[in-house]
């Protein structure tokens, strides 16, 4: 047996309460913020996920959403409108609304080689249309570690 390489990963704690966006009363909303987006101190993000220094290897990490967003009477919001950013660094500006990507139902790259000991910050965002029902919309939010260069 030959063990290239071997990650050991952890997610804050924000992060595995799961990604909430709250109450919206006022449509349509763009880029609607997560509740962890800015509540660190200083407004960094509280949503991340790290490299243990148990490691040895770089992590490439994975990012999915199960679905599009669906209430208990079968309404959807596309996940189209749920998005994302990341960044090894996070601060009032970073990750930045400007570099948002959309979910997909496939696992994407979304924070390549991350050290040893390094942690990559995302923030999420939602958009919702005017004409959208009311309603409390769900989906599940998956992320993976692979050793970096390998597939998600």
């Amino acid at each position: 047996v030959t063990i290239v390489g071997y990650a050991s990963i952890s997610m804050s704690t924000n992060l595995t309460h799961g990604v909430q966006f709250g109450t919206i009363s006022t449509l349509p909303v763009t880029d609607a913020n997560a509740s962890h987006n800015y509540d660190g101190v200083l407004s960094i993000s509280t949503m991340f996920m790290n490299v243990s220094t148990d490691s040895n290897a770089a992590v490439d990490f994975c990012l999915k959403a199960n679905s599009d967003l669906r209430d208990a009477g079968g309404d959807t919001l596309s996940i189209n409108n749920e998005t994302y950013s990341n960044s090894t660094i996070t601060n009032a500006t970073y990750p930045r609304v400007a570099a948002q990507i959309p979910l997909t139902t496939s696992y994407v790259d979304a924070g390549e080689a991350i050290a040893v000991g390094g942690t990559i910050y995302y923030r999420f965002w939602l958009d919702v249309p005017v004409a959208q029902s009311i309603g409390t919309y769900n989906n599940t939010i998956s992320v993976e570690g692979v050793t970096t260069g390998a597939s998600c």
